[in-house]
């Protein structure tokens, strides 16, 4: 037999010169510790085409072609009168790559139950990566960029997010093959500000806010600020005050 080059799931075309017409051929395929696979049984064609399984792969991890062989034994009648052999080299497709799943949710307690959204300066990512390799491949490395920095593990929370909007958070993979796979994960985070206090005035008052140096109130006024974060920032204030002499 004779084959041209061979890539694991696509089709590939076995060319028989047979000495004799009647002569029909059992086609087999082996890939290394595998099962062999039977590809046709007593044909008389000259021309068979052989898709060959995208499991043989497993026979080899840590590359991208698998070594293997092709047999035809040929039959007079019901007679097996010989068997020929070619090595073969298959090509594993581009396609067979390691895959990603993964978990990124609010690292802060509360945030997410209060906003239902990343809130800058505020919020941690809290990220589970689960990679795994493709027909036997294993993981060799996992990184991992996000908020300005680059992680290799599969488990971590990152700093306080600082920029705002819609943000990515990128994931590659690479197996024994050394294949990759890239993932880019977006998100979104509320711009955030903290509080802002302006043009604070206390002045010593009477009972209706009149300014009076012997009044037994107080008047406070000021100008604040606080991000909205669409409505969901609650606000509040607190003023407190103390004899000029005591401790509290």
């Amino acid at each position: 037999p004779s084959v041209g080059g061979v890539t694991l799931g696509s089709a590939a075309i076995i060319s028989l010169l047979p000495a004799s017409s009647s002569f029909r051929h059992t086609l087999r395929a082996k890939f290394g510790s595998r099962a062999q696979t039977t590809i046709v049984s007593l044909t008389s064609a000259t021309s068979i085409s052989w898709t060959p399984l995208l499991a043989e792969a497993y026979e080899a991890p840590n590359a991208t072609t698998v070594a293997g062989t092709l047999y035809c034994d040929t039959y007079s009648g019901g007679t097996l009168i010989g068997t020929k052999s070619i090595s073969i080299s298959a090509a594993i497709p581009a396609s067979v790559v390691p895959t990603l799943t993964y978990n990124m949710s609010e690292g802060v307690s509360g945030i997410a139950s209060k906003f239902g959204a990343y809130v800058q300066g505020k919020s941690k990512l809290a990220v589970a990566l689960t990679p795994s390799g493709a027909y036997g491949s294993t993981i060799s490395s996992v990184t991992t960029t996000v908020n300005g920095t680059t992680y290799t593990t599969t488990s971590f929370t990152t700093a306080e997010l600082q920029s705002t909007g819609t943000q990515t958070m990128k994931v590659v993979v690479k197996d024994s093959r050394n294949r990759t796979t890239t993932v880019t994960i977006s998100y979104s985070v509320f711009a955030y500000s903290a509080p802002v206090i302006t043009n604070v005035s206390v002045f010593r008052c009477n009972s209706n806010g009149a300014a009076s140096h012997t009044g037994t109130y107080i008047s406070v006024t000021f100008t604040g600020q606080v991000t909205s974060l669409s409505g969901l920032n609650d606000v509040s204030f607190t003023v407190g005050h103390k004899l000029k002499s005591a401790g509290s």
